[in-house]
């Protein structure tokens, strides 16, 4: 008893004296310190991020299609080191974020799926003067599903390597399941969010969703994308209006 009396008196004297404070003089001035402190403090910061500054960064490093009769004699590098050179807010985002996907070395080096093919229900071919991307797409669907794509054309590495994945990804998917998949990467390009179970969706073209840092170069990786979505709902339009 006598010991929660001695209790309740410490938390009542204490509880008087933090509110006596809080109602003085000096509290007002500690809080308005505070209050420039942190302001101060704040464009400090962001003047501080504002620099330009170097950061190392490792980047996974994945193998992949090597062939059965291949005997890889050295242990390959998992990972790459790189130094960035950027500004504070950028460098802060790469630690941060995700913007860093694992590098894939495709052991036949080669992009898949690049040709023609002989049989086509659905195809379309769409440029981007920009970069001068070509990519002609075509696509043969049976049931629905996605049974055969290809694609020709030039222009940057980006666009090529990414109609290669893409053509990958899509394969042996139904149209409704492409073209979900063509939205999800069309919207992390220009920044939207989606969640993983979309991206694994995706495939290796998930890397290249990243390319939202660099805007310059968005219609390079999404032109493939673009290029399956019409292809697809082109089909879907014209059966709506021969009905």
């Amino acid at each position: 008893m006598f010991e929660r009396r001695n209790i309740q008196r410490t938390y009542l004297r204490i509880s008087r004296e933090v509110k006596d404070f809080l109602l003085s003089d000096k509290s007002r001035e500690f809080f308005i310190f505070l209050f420039f402190f942190f302001v101060a403090g704040g464009f400090w910061l962001l003047q501080t991020l504002n620099n330009d500054y170097e950061a190392d960064f490792s980047i996974p490093v994945r193998l992949k299609g090597v062939p059965n009769n291949v005997v890889i004699t050295s242990e390959p590098t998992s990972e790459l080191r790189i130094k960035v050179k950027d500004k504070g807010t950028v460098l802060l985002n790469y630690m941060l974020g995700k913007s860093f996907y694992p590098v894939i070395l495709d052991y036949a080096d080669h992009p898949h799926n690049k040709g023609e093919l002989a049989t086509t229900t659905n195809a379309m071919t769409l440029h981007n003067p920009t970069c001068g991307d070509t990519i002609n797409l075509q696509v043969e669907v049976e049931d629905n599903k996605i049974k055969n794509i290809a694609y020709t054309g030039d222009g940057c590495t980006i666009s090529q390597a990414s109609a290669s994945m893409m053509t990958d990804a899509v394969k042996g998917k139904t149209t409704e399941e492409a073209l979900a998949m063509a939205k999800t990467f069309s919207d992390m390009a220009i920044g939207k969010e989606h969640s993983e179970a979309d991206l694994d969706q995706l495939g290796d073209a998930r890397i290249l969703t990243s390319i939202m840092e660099f805007p310059a170069r968005i219609k390079c990786a999404t032109l493939s994308w673009w290029a399956l979505q019409r292809a697809l709902l082109k089909d879907s339009e014209e059966e709506e209006n021969n009905e």
